[in-house]
């Protein structure tokens, strides 16, 4: 934990209540958000082959660099998909609000 102000909090995962709250885990290692990425990875042909956030990261710089618009779809859609992890997770967390993934 590298807020000692927050020591005092639960660290599990509020969205699958499981495993401690890592970025690691909220990013596609949590079972809430494979259901999004497998989701869109069925219905928008998404490469997205790993679990592993980092490695996932690594790959995504070399894969789809440049302006192509199918590169930018891409980076736009991995944005989106972090952006509702994340949003859910400050829902459940500040304002105790629970809706249900994709």
């Amino acid at each position: 934990m590298d807020k000692p102000w927050l020591s005092n909090m639960d660290a599990t995962c509020l969205l699958c209540h499981t495993h401690l709250e890592t970025h690691q885990h909220l990013f596609f290692g949590c079972m809430y958000s494979q259901l999004y990425l497998l989701e869109i990875r069925r219905q928008m042909r998404f490469p997205w082959p790993y679990r592993d956030w980092m490695v996932g990261i690594n790959w995504e710089t070399r894969r789809w660099r440049g302006k192509h618009i199918v590169n930018a779809s891409y980076r736009c859609l991995l944005a989106s998909l972090t952006y509702h992890v994340w949003q859910e997770r400050n829902h459940r967390r500040f304002q105790g609000i629970k809706q249900m993934a994709a």
